[in-house]
């Protein structure tokens, strides 16, 4: 599975996150179309990681700040409110690449940061409720449900299928939250799971 990750990261040179802000509160980034971009990971003839901060600028304006610490991002998914920044990336370590998650604050300040052992838990995808207070972090056993600090409020398992393997799929062009924040939906192993904003979570035959 690590070798996906790597593997696209190694497609996109650049990933990117996209908020739009207008009349934003001073906790949030000021008004403007603020663009996070990562260097990704790389694979040979260059192996490695390319360790880098996030880099955070408004494409009008031009005005730049950046969010660290410096490591291998290869997802950023910005609040639709544009209050929080959440990312994945990969670390050196002795033993390899460590995944971790982390949440900043739009002054760049960090409010999670949090290593995983393994690729079992680690978040495959993070997608953020349409009012900015919930982030869906998907794994590979089903969603984490957590506030905007970071906080875990509640989880939900998916069954896997027979032969004990998982997979996640996307509904194309459907949005993975319901329009009031309240719930949040993803196929998993042939089924949809459906989690509340609580973590509360059941399966349904589609």
């Amino acid at each position: 599975m690590l070798g996906l990750v790597l593997a696209f990261g190694a497609l996109l040179a650049l990933a990117f996150g996209v908020a739009g802000c207008e009349d934003s509160p001073p906790e949030a980034l000021g008004p403007g179309i603020w663009v996070a971009a990562v260097q990704a990971a790389t694979l040979p003839p260059q192996p490695g990681l390319v360790a880098a901060p996030v880099r955070v600028f408004d494409a009008v304006s031009g005005t730049e700040r950046q969010f660290g610490p410096p490591s291998a991002y290869i997802l950023v998914n910005w609040s639709p409110d544009g209050r929080h920044l959440a990312a994945l990336g990969l670390d050196e370590s002795d033993k390899g690449p460590a995944p971790h998650f982390r949440i900043w604050n739009a002054r760049g300040g960090v409010v999670l940061d949090r290593s995983y052992g393994d690729l079992v838990d680690f978040p495959s995808q993070l997608d953020w409720s349409p009012d900015g207070s919930r982030l869906a972090a998907t794994t590979s056993r089903g969603v984490a449900m957590l506030d905007s600090s970071g906080r875990e409020v509640g989880s939900a398992t998916s069954t896997p299928r027979a032969d004990g393997s998982s997979g996640i799929s996307r509904l194309q062009w459907v949005s993975p939250w319901s329009p009031d924040s309240g719930h949040f939906v993803v196929p998993m192993n042939g089924l949809l799971l459906v989690v509340d904003r609580e973590g509360h979570g059941g399966e349904y035959e589609f």
